[in-house]
């Protein structure tokens, strides 16, 4: 059994999410609520911000983003703006948008440089 870093409950190894936040930071495990919990805010991540202001917010929904992140892959994330607009079906206003305002893609993971 291995402990959530966020709510410490135990749970079997295979139903946690293991990240280091983005940042190549240690690793840490999460169960699904509190991965999710932590990837809305890109766990405390500041810079996650649109040239325009805005915050810049998950892109997919939460199947998908905790299927993502079990399988180590990326979660996108795009100002709030684009985001809202595609939600209410404004697919203009969100065509008008896509080349002003800003997406990022984040590892689960970051991967280790071949640099150095």
């Amino acid at each position: 059994m291995s402990v959530c870093n966020g709510c410490q409950k135990s749970f079997e190894e295979s139903l946690l999410i293991t990240t280091d936040h983005f940042r190549g930071e240690a690793l840490v495990q999460y169960c699904d609520v509190c991965f999710l919990e932590g990837a809305r805010d890109g766990f405390g991540d500041k810079s996650l911000q649109c040239e325009c202001g805005e915050k810049m917010i998950l892109d997919q929904d939460d199947e998908e983003v905790l299927s993502l992140a079990k399988d180590q892959e990326v979660i996108f994330y795009r100002c709030k703006k684009v985001v809202e607009a595609r939600l209410a079906k404004n697919y203009d206003l969100v065509e008008q948008m896509e080349d002003e305002h800003e997406w990022v893609g984040l590892y689960v993971i970051q991967p280790e440089d071949d640099y150095e």
